[in-house]
């Protein structure tokens, strides 16, 4: 077990990057006789990242790595949180969705993390006009929290917009809050985007979002008469990267990667739950 006291004890410590993210939320649906609307992008999961955090020896960190949110022509649901250790990213909130004739289902606010941003909602359905992004919570960089780390942290999430519909004409669905680059691999890779809006006369599902990415999912896309689910959202990660001359971990379980990067050890945690400790 661990708590919010080993990452401030005693024992030798090693200098470590840690990156959090929550799972995505799903796109929003368009249901059954909904051909004017448009789903609604997936808010992203909750970013969590340290560039220099002191990683305790002799502890046993649980980790869970958030899946991301589904949908059906009925249903939606936010992702899950991630966490490792007492720190947890929350999961991003679903897109607002479209149930019936003018029917609007209002987008979900997504999961609380251990910090005051929220996995971001996803974005509102729309008829006949473009709405504006949903309620993302984009929080500064460089908030200190002494009761976790006594560091430095950057704490983000994106928006999924709204969906793009019209009575005349497809439209062109707007993109989510771009994301954030992180180089914790070694390569730049974009983490908590917000899902891209459905449009009007795609007639189509809506689109996934890349795996241990925490992006949110495509909204589905009106037209017909038939139903469409949105897009998953894309699962989280947990990524940690410290110097190679600290050598292996003492313990680590789950489902994980090594990605390479020169002069340092980086462990990819991907999916479900497990243990890491030096």
């Amino acid at each position: 077990m661990s708590s919010l006291t080993d990452f401030l004890g005693t024992n030798p410590t090693v200098p470590c990057e840690l990156l959090i993210v929550g799972g995505g939320g799903a796109g929003g649906y368009v249901g059954v006789n909904s051909n004017n609307y448009a789903g609604g992008g997936g808010g992203s999961g909750e970013l969590i990242y340290y560039t220099s955090v002191f990683i305790q020896r002799g502890v046993t960190y649980n980790w869970s790595v958030g899946a991301g949110g589904t949908s059906t022509t009925s249903t939606n649901t936010d992702g899950s949180n991630s966490f490792f250790g007492p720190v947890i990213a929350g999961g991003g909130g679903y897109g607002g969705a479209v149930s019936g004739v003018f029917a609007l289902i209002t987008a979900g606010a997504g999961v609380q993390g251990l910090f005051p941003a929220t996995g971001s909602g996803g974005g509102g359905s729309a008829s006949n006009t473009a709405g504006g992004l949903g309620a993302g919570n984009v929080f500064a960089t460089n908030i200190v929290d002494p009761s976790v780390f006594g560091a430095s942290v950057s704490d983000l999430s994106g928006a999924g917009p709204n969906g793009v519909a019209s009575n005349a004409s497809p439209g062109g669905g707007a993109l989510g809050t771009a994301g954030f680059d992180i180089t914790v691999t070694g390569s730049s890779v974009t983490y908590a985007a917000g899902g891209p809006a459905g449009t009007y006369g795609g007639a189509s599902a809506g689109s996934a979002a890349t795996a241990n990415r925490g992006n949110g999912g495509g909204g589905a896309n009106g037209g017909g008469t038939v139903g469409f689910a949105g897009g998953a959202g894309g699962s989280g990660v947990i990524i940690i990267a410290y110097p190679s001359s600290y050598g292996a971990p003492s313990v680590i379980t789950g489902t994980y990667t090594t990605p390479t990067r020169s002069g340092y050890l980086v462990y990819s945690l991907n999916s479900g739950t497990g243990t890491f400790g030096f």
